[in-house]
């Protein structure tokens, strides 16, 4: 749960850094801007490239959590490595009161 916690977390603070960013740098003063309508319309489709990039980032850090990368400050857990038994006189008991 804490990866995912940490992989929305992510995503919200770079949209908002890239949205702050990009804001300040450039204004967009072209037909598409001037739309109020732009579902469906793929004219209307700009590349992000930091976005893209942060994405792409995300995915290798979840990648590398999950696999127990050294680079990686935090890891999710592995899975469970034990001793586990299969008892069949319960399951024949379970069988017997169910018919």
């Amino acid at each position: 749960m804490a990866i995912l916690l940490i992989y929305i977390v992510v995503f919200i603070v770079a949209f908002y850094v890239v949205h702050l960013v990009t804001k300040m740098m450039t204004a967009r003063k072209d037909y598409t801007s001037l739309k109020t309508v732009t579902f469906g319309d793929e004219s209307a489709v700009r590349p992000n490239r930091p976005a893209s990039f942060i994405s792409v980032l995300a995915i290798f850090m979840i990648w590398g959590a999950f696999t127990g990368s050294k680079l990686m400050p935090f890891h999710a857990p592995g899975p469970f490595i034990g001793e586990t038994t299969f008892d069949l006189i319960f399951i024949i008991y379970s069988l017997a009161l169910f018919f």
